[in-house]
């Protein structure tokens, strides 16, 4: 993202954030993630999942192990753009942390620990808000790793989901409120503490039996959208998340992400 970072205050304090915890911050365990073509469009009804199918949606099969309870749609998500049964939660109270549970705030286990990330916007400026990211682990108390900003944030991209995607490493997952379709995965080393890298993306999918993910580039608002999205969608790839170990280049860009001094 290249565009001025001039945002005005009042706008990103009435977005409303679905991530924002009640009394405690639910994250999931055990995942079971359903399968899809590629680049299917999916969607959550009360119902269930449903996959589109030449226009039309029908109803996405399920594991029969899952079957009731994936049917019930309480435990029903999108996970890195995945749909995914949830079998079992884990819950925290992280008010210690996310200023009483009013900042946005997603868990997810990495390597058998417990890591929180918590969205904070920072104001330096009458008009202008930065986004930062504060991660920290859990054991038996709350232990400050990292905390990083977004360079810009023009589209108010916001704290969506997190999901291990390597023993070591961390994908979060950040939606835009003002362009749907421009969104972005970040990625975080538990181990070393620090960001890895950060790519915009108009849709995604992981793919957990290669540990890829199908990633098409982030389109903005125009008259032309339908073939913009068409046009993106034509140029998505599918790429490893990891190559030799490491997380893959394709995936590494940092210019957008910077380590907040002090930190």
């Amino acid at each position: 993202m290249k565009t001025t970072r001039v945002l005005f205050l009042v706008t990103i304090l009435l977005v409303t954030q679905s991530v924002l915890a009640q009394d405690e911050v639910k994250f999931p365990i055990k995942v079971t993630f359903l399968s899809t073509p590629i680049g299917s469009s999916v969607r959550m009804t009360s119902a269930g999942f449903e996959v589109s199918n030449g226009g039309s949606y029908s109803p996405l099969a399920l594991p029969s192990p899952i079957e009731k309870i994936g049917r019930s749609g309480t435990a029903n998500e999108f996970i890195l753009g995945t749909p995914a049964v949830v079998t079992e939660y884990g819950w925290i109270d992280a008010r210690s942390i996310n200023n009483e549970n009013h900042m946005a705030t997603v868990g997810a286990i990495v390597d058998g620990k417990t890591i929180l990330v918590v969205e904070k916007r920072v104001v330096v400026a009458a008009h202008d808000v930065e986004t930062h990211y504060l991660l920290f682990s859990h054991d038996g108390g709350f232990a400050k790793m990292a905390e990083f900003k977004l360079a810009e944030n023009p589209y108010n991209l916001y704290l969506d989901n997190a999901y291990p995607v390597g023993k070591e490493i961390l994908a979060i997952i950040l939606s835009g409120s003002r362009q749907p379709y421009v969104n972005a995965i970040m990625f975080f080393d538990v181990r070393r503490k620090v960001p890895l890298g950060f790519r915009e993306f108009s849709e995604i999918q992981y793919l957990p039996e290669t540990n890829s993910i199908w990633i098409a580039p982030s389109v903005v608002n125009c008259e032309n959208l339908k073939e913009a999205l068409a046009d993106a969608v034509q140029h998505a790839l599918t790429v490893p998340i990891l190559k030799n170990g490491k997380l893959n280049t394709e995936l590494s860009e940092m210019i957008e992400l910077v380590r907040v001094s002090g930190d």
